[in-house]
């Protein structure tokens, strides 16, 4: 097998890590992963170092920031940051931020989604003007459900990252009250 996809709603009903472990046990070459489901990053990256392709729902830990970096093979990347409001605060702020840092070493990424990176937008830009080589490869950047869209970032992500053909900002909320002054 080269490629699987669980939805949510399938993923709801069984148990991921079980089916998971069994994969890593009978199935090599694996190189499109598709998760709408919280799976574990340490056996992804320990059982399936060929994937080019990865979906995947993360309620971020320090030790899932880590293991992202794992993943040097990859081109495309959609990460989906799971959080209960109990979460939020300082200190998920600052998992968000390392799991980021993390994706930033990943030079092979060509598309990368961010999906409910709170100041996402903004923390890549500031990155990306800091990094000498910025995901040198990256054709497509995507950012959705995200908070405080500023202009300067979006100006910014499309100066610093000279590769991109297409980016994208999609289901943002303008906390700020900033989109308009973009359009």
């Amino acid at each position: 097998m080269r490629s699987l996809t669980i939805d949510d709603t399938f993923a709801n009903k069984i148990n991921v890590q079980k089916i998971l472990k069994s994969l890593a046990a009978h199935c090599q070459g694996l190189k499109s992963l598709n998760l709408e489901a919280v799976a574990d990053l340490n056996l992804l990256s320990n059982s399936f170092d060929s994937l080019q392709t990865l979906t995947i729902s993360l309620s971020p830990s320090p030790k899932d920031s880590k293991l992202v970096s794992n993943f040097v093979n990859l081109k495309f990347l959609h990460l989906r940051v799971e959080s209960k409001v109990l979460q939020l605060g300082d200190d998920f702020e600052k998992k968000v931020q390392n799991l980021l840092d993390s994706v930033v070493v990943l030079h092979s990424l060509e598309i990368l989604i961010l999906e409910g990176f709170i100041e996402g937008i903004q923390k890549v830009a500031k990155a990306a003007k800091s990094e000498a080589i910025f995901l040198p490869n990256l054709k497509v950047l995507s950012f959705r459900k995200n908070f405080d869209v500023k202009e300067f970032d979006v100006m910014l992500i499309s100066q610093c990252i000279p590769s991109l053909t297409l980016f994208e900002i999609d289901d943002s909320h303008d906390i700020a009250f900033e989109i308009e002054d973009v359009i």
